[in-house]
């Protein structure tokens, strides 16, 4: 069979070769025949025409071919072909009846047939992609022929084809109404009609499409049109649905004994692909009112999930979801719609929780709750369909409770879904359930009335689940102190010995459970208790260690420290101070209790305000306290050394704040950064600059913040600088200046370091200290003292170019005149743009001297030439010069006079303080500079009040 149809396949390619050829040569003859007539009878417009319908024919056949042996050729081939020289003959015929429609409309002007030669040229431009021109002919042709004679009708549906094509249904409604109407008999009058009708629709204009539907099919049905019955049935459908009439839909379908279910099944499927699914939903909803089969029952209701997840409809979506259950549940859903089914519920079971469980969306409890309510009635649907991972969706059911508050239910869900994974052997569950199961009794009410049975079972469950891991010690001993604070005893010291049992190694904790329980016989007086763990204590059934008698020692020391901390609490200090030096003086052999004496002293000294004596206790118990002491109480430390500080005790802080530094080094807190600070700090204010280069290693041994080592380093610079030590300032700058963070700060001292090169004659070193500066002044945001010392470098290449301009003389003769003009205003340019590099720095001084600066050389380069005379020259050649000259002065006036407002303007804007603003402000004219004038007539003063 397969051969069969490859052979009628070429055998009807080979006829329609042959076809084509017999074609070509019958119209190869007419057109001989033609040339033989007009060369008789002479141009007649009617056999001109007839050659352009030939040559136009001729072309579209040859390009057939054309086409065919393109397509034959590999695809990767086809890339690399000319394509005008492989369809250059079609081509030619192309333009040959092109050539001859333009000579025929060009020649005779008047004739009739005028619309068809438009046609022949609308559809000759449209083969060489003239999408424009084949439009703007169509709508000749159509307006030059009224669709009259043989095209006529074509040329009107040929336009109304091009409008629809476009998707401009509007403008394409009247030329198919006026084209269907001339060729109403036409057997294609069918198909026309049916793209009117999708344009009537398009355009909203449902009863016509509607109606004109209806005529299409009964047509396409007579049997004397172009059947599109079949396009009509499908589309019906669409159509009543877009104009809100499904229920004519319904009529029309049973009318014509439609399958109904099929029809509308199609019609969602297709407005689901137009993106219209609110639509699609409606009608295979009005699919399952007409009885479809199970199957299809079954796959409408699955389609109907799928779009209302789309568009995030759960509830609505949890309504079919429901409708199916029953079916799933008892197996008639086939494989591939179990398989659908599943993935719906799954997803948006997934897709509730996270909702439920994103913190960010601002839900309220109630909302949470209802969400997560619907989340797990889809957890609920997997945990009957999925009953072999139902523990796993008991489990998302417990997580979905817990994130809405919920934390007795979890509970109850975690354990279920625990002992599910327990049973069948899945360790990960297992795990994730056992601490939600915790997480959720942390959460649970203490109102709750089941709040302590739930933590009880919770803590069984865990320790059951995992005796002797880093997890369940923690739990243990949480366990523990339940017993504990119940009263509970027994259970209590039944817990330390499974504990003891499990955890052998950890002494401590076995010595603060025992503790806790020594305590309780101590409170209650029960010496029996504590007899009976001293017997187990000496029988080694419990071992305690050094810590446990230290322990006792504080238990001790406590006792002996009971009545001064009393009278501490009540604001007794003096008792407290003298009991506190009691015990330090009577404490000798007892360095714990001395310890916290002197450690108690240096703070009652502190807050009474004896600081001096404050200062030697808490040197005491600096010593005597051990590192981690010291980092306990270092906020104390630290608030005595900086009263030390403020009182200008430096000796002292200072002594104080190593001492700490010392004991704090290995520590994590910030507190050393602000030590070191005040270290640092009192060093340069003291003169101990030597100092601070060892405190600077130690800061970084100790890891304090870089930020603060750097800048230490930046004032210990400043220091060197203002002690006049240069060759420690440059050492210590270079380093600082390559640290893009400090590079801007570190102007400054290159300026001194600059000025010192200077000083001494060192220019070669000045230069490159300047460069540097320079360097550093570009890459970004300077402090103030940097911009103003670029300014300075700045102005001082701006004068250089101002003295080159006043150096060139203005004299004659005038071609001397004109290139010393010349080559002023070419340094003009320069002196401008390197005065607006100073502008830019953004020195408020830097700005008010730009301005004078550009205002003064400006003006006064004006006034140069205005008061210039050429030498020797007649009263005419002068006035001619000057007025010459006008334009120019006029220029610099302008700019003048504009620079002065600008510098006005930025220091009124700016409020900015130089000492060039009076050349702005002031309207007087005096012969000294005056720096500083308030229009306001306001003086000046210090903090003192000093003018």
């Amino acid at each position: 069979m397969k051969y069969l149809i490859i052979f009628l396949l070429i055998f009807s390619q080979s006829l329609y070769a042959d076809r084509r050829d017999e074609l070509l040569n019958v119209i190869d003859e007419e057109i001989g025949e033609i040339v033989r007539l007009l060369k008789q009878n002479g141009q007649r417009p009617n056999l001109l025409l007839r050659m352009a319908e030939l040559q136009f024919e001729k072309a579209r056949l040859i390009k057939e071919e054309e086409n065919k042996r393109f397509l034959e050729i590999p695809a990767n081939k086809r890339s690399s072909i000319n394509k005008s020289k492989f369809f250059a003959k079609s081509r030619t015929h192309f333009k040959k009846a092109e050539k001859v429609s333009r000579y025929l409309i060009k020649k005779f002007k008047n004739f009739k047939g005028k619309s068809d030669v438009l046609y022949i040229l609308a559809f000759n431009a449209k083969e060489f992609g003239d999408e424009k021109g084949y439009q703007q002919y169509l709508k000749d042709s159509v307006s030059t022929g009224g669709g009259k004679g043989e095209r006529g009708p074509k040329a009107v549906l040929a336009l109304a084809d091009n409008y629809y094509n476009k998707k401009k249904y509007k403008a394409a409604i009247p030329f198919y109404k006026k084209g269907l109407s001339l060729s109403d008999k036409d057997n294609w009058w069918s198909k026309y009609a049916y793209n009117l009708a999708w344009s009537y629709l398009r355009v909203k204009d449902y009863s016509n499409a509607i109606s004109l539907m209806k005529k299409i099919y009964s047509r396409s049905k007579s049997g004397e049109y172009l059947d599109m019955s079949s396009q009509v049935e499908r589309d019906m459908g669409y159509f009543y649905t877009m104009a809100n009439k499904v229920g004519d839909g319904v009529q029309f379908y049973k009318s014509i004994g439609s399958d109904l279910v099929k029809n509308f099944v199609n019609i969602a499927n297709y407005l689901e692909k137009q993106g219209k699914k609110t639509l699609a939903i409606k009608i295979n909803e009005e699919a399952l009112k007409h009885g479809p089969d199970d199957k299809k029952r079954r796959d409408i209701i699955i389609k109907i999930m799928e779009l209302y997840e789309q568009f995030v409809k759960y509830q609505s979506h949890h309504k079919y979801t429901q409708l199916l259950l029953k079916d799933a549940r008892e197996g008639d859903l086939s494989n591939t719609q179990m398989e659908q089914y599943l993935y719906q519920v799954k997803k948006v079971s997934s897709i509730l929780q996270q909702r439920v469980a994103d913190k960010s969306r601002k839900l309220s409890l109630q909302n949470r709750r209802s969400l997560g309510k619907l989340a797990i009635s889809y957890f609920e649907i997997l945990i009957l369909l999925e009953k072999e991972k139902s523990y796993t969706w008991t489990f998302h059911k417990a997580e979905t409770q817990y994130v809405s508050r919920e934390f007795e239910p979890a509970a109850q869900n975690y354990k279920m879904a625990y002992l599910g994974a327990r049973e069948a052997n899945d360790s990960k569950f297992s795990k994730l359930a056992v601490e939600g199961l915790l997480a959720a009794v942390d959460n649970i009410r203490d109102k709750s009335t089941k709040k302590k049975e739930y933590v009880l079972d919770a803590f069984k469950t865990y320790i059951s689940y995992s005796e002797k891991s880093k997890e369940s010690k923690k739990i243990q001993q949480r366990l523990f102190t339940f017993y504990f604070n119940e009263k509970d005893i027994l259970n209590a010291e039944q817990t330390l010995l499974s504990f003891k049992n499990n955890f052998p190694k950890d002494v401590s904790i076995h010595e603060a459970m025992l503790a806790k329980i020594m305590d309780h016989y101590k409170d209650t007086k029960n010496r029996d208790g504590i007899a009976k763990w001293v017997d187990s204590i000496n029988k080694g059934q419990i071992v305690v260690g050094s810590k446990y008698k230290n322990q006792l020692r504080k238990l001790l020391l406590n006792m002996k420290f009971e009545n001064v901390e009393k009278a501490s609490q009540t604001g007794d200090k003096k008792s407290a101070l003298y009991g506190y030096m009691e015990i330090f003086e009577n404490s000798k052999n007892d360095p714990l209790a001395r310890k916290n004496a002197a450690y108690n002293i240096a703070v009652i000294l502190y807050e009474i305000g004896e600081i001096e004596r404050s200062y030697s206790f808490t040197l005491e118990s600096l010593k005597l306290m051990s590192n981690k002491d010291v980092y306990q109480y270092r906020d104390s430390f630290a608030i005595i050394a900086d009263e030390l500080f403020g009182r200008q005790r430096f000796k002292q802080s200072l002594n104080l704040y190593g001492k700490m530094l010392d004991k704090l080094c290995r520590y994590k807190n910030k507190i050393k950064n602000s030590i070191f600070k005040n270290i640092y700090v009192i060093r340069i204010a003291t003169g101990d600059l030597m100092k601070v280069n060892s405190d600077i290693k130690q800061a970084q041994k100790c890891k304090i913040s870089s930020t603060y080592r750097y800048d230490a380093m930046v004032a210990l610079n400043k220091a060197y600088l203002e002690k006049g030590d240069f060759e420690r300032t440059e050492k210590l700058t270079q380093f600082l200046s390559k640290n893009k963070r400090y590079a801007p700060s570190m102007i400054e001292p290159l300026y001194g370091i600059y000025q010192n090169y200077i000083k001494i004659g060192e220019m070669t070193k000045a230069n490159q200290i300047k460069n540097q500066i320079l360097n550093i002044g570009r890459r970004g945001k300077l402090p103030f003292e940097a911009r103003e010392i670029l300014v300075k470098f700045k102005l001082g290449e701006v004068e250089v170019l101002a003295d080159q301009i006043q150096k060139l003389p203005l004299t004659f003769p005038e071609d001397v005149f004109n290139k010393n003009l010349k080559a002023r205003l070419s340094i003009l340019d320069r002196f401008t743009a390197k005065t607006l590099e100073v502008l830019r720095i953004g020195s408020g001084h830097g700005i008010v001297e730009s301005y004078k600066v550009l205002h003064s050389n400006y003006l006064k380069f004006s006034n140069q030439i205005k008061n210039f005379t050429p030498p020797g020259k007649s009263s005419d050649y002068i006035n001619s010069f000057k007025k010459g000259m006008q334009g120019l002065t006029q220029v610099l006036d302008g700019k003048a006079n504009e620079f002065f407002n600008l510098g006005k303007k930025e220091i009124l804007k700016q409020q900015i303080l130089s000492p060039s603003n009076h050349y702005f402000t002031s309207d007087l004219k005096l012969d000294f500079p005056l720096e500083f004038l308030n229009p306001k007539r306001g003086v000046l003063m210090d903090k003192a009040g000093t003018p």
